[in-house]
């Protein structure tokens, strides 16, 4: 398995293979499984799938730095950031991010508190399935 795959899965995480085929726009279930398999899509494939995720075709094939994905903090949608990429940042990145968005949080934005609260949600629930 490459890191494009184990990236995808990450992407698709709590859906079926049929169902993220459809939101990304990927013809069939069977398609998406091979690019899952480690198969990486044409050029325009990877540019859709990039964009309806929101990420960079460089962290999909694995060409970006785990740090890099900060960037993807900073917008709206931060639960949707944090559980796509927290299993790929180091815990002191992700603390980091937590710390400034608290910091956010003491001027008025509301948005970064709620999204540290959802860190911390997060990395609470993945420390306890790492238990079981």
């Amino acid at each position: 398995m490459n890191i494009f795959s184990e990236n995808l899965k990450k992407l698709r995480e709590g859906r079926s293979q049929k169902e993220f085929a459809e939101f990304l726009g990927i013809s069939s279930q069977q398609t998406y499984a091979n690019y899952e398999k480690g198969r990486i899509p044409k050029n325009n494939t990877l540019q859709q799938i990039a964009q309806r995720c929101d990420v960079s075709i460089d962290w999909l094939l694995g060409k970006e730095s785990a740090s890099n994905t900060l960037n993807y903090l900073d917008k709206k949608d931060y639960k949707g950031a944090f559980e796509a990429f927290v299993k790929t940042m180091p815990l002191q990145e992700i603390y980091k991010k937590i710390h400034s968005l608290l910091d956010e949080a003491q001027d008025g934005n509301d948005d970064a508190l709620l999204a540290a609260r959802e860190a911390f949600e997060l990395i609470f629930n993945q420390k306890n399935e790492r238990k079981k």
